[in-house]
């Protein structure tokens, strides 16, 4: 694991801060992908300096900052902030949008223990797929000495083309 530095922290706060210019869903997976972060440096026993928080922090904000600059050129003041904090705003404010059929039913709010179980067993395949992939890399790489193509190798290659197809 890499040492948080303050112009990686301040790249990641950035990303980070694109998803709050853009959409809910990208909001949901960088929050996870934050905190997956947080609990890894704790798990380390790294402690995150205030400087790397407040680089993350800077980077994170800074694309809204850049969007209600942009639009204020054309827009009044408050409609320019509305407009460039419309993903994170509509989830945090406003339940108007949200609570239109069919943007529910663009949400997968519709059903969401379907949508949820699907999710899951396309990421538990998505996972599996790489796995095989890896395998098989690995397999090649333990092998490419002799280019011996194995049994164990074939099977892997039939999974992976298995898992592919579907």
């Amino acid at each position: 694991m890499a040492e948080a530095t303050l112009r990686r922290s301040f790249f990641a706060g950035g990303l980070f801060g694109l998803t709050a210019v853009l959409k809910p869903e990208l909001m949901l997976a960088a929050g996870l992908i934050t905190f997956t972060m947080a609990v890894m440096q704790w798990w380390h026993r790294k402690r995150l300096r205030l400087s790397t928080i407040v680089a993350w922090a800077g980077g994170a904000a800074l694309p809204t900052l850049g969007f209600i600059v942009y639009f204020a050129a054309y827009l009044p003041w408050k409609e320019a902030v509305r407009v460039s904090c419309t993903a994170w705003l509509n989830v945090a404010t406003n339940t108007r949008s949200s609570g239109v059929l069919l943007q529910e039913t663009f949400l997968g709010v519709d059903r969401p223990w379907k949508h949820l179980l699907e999710q899951l067993s396309a990421t538990l395949l998505a996972c599996v797929l790489i796995a095989v992939i890896a395998g098989a890399g690995l397999a090649g790489r333990a092998h490419h000495a002799e280019k011996v193509v194995s049994a164990f190798q074939r099977i892997i290659g039939g999974i992976a083309v298995v898992v592919g197809v579907f």
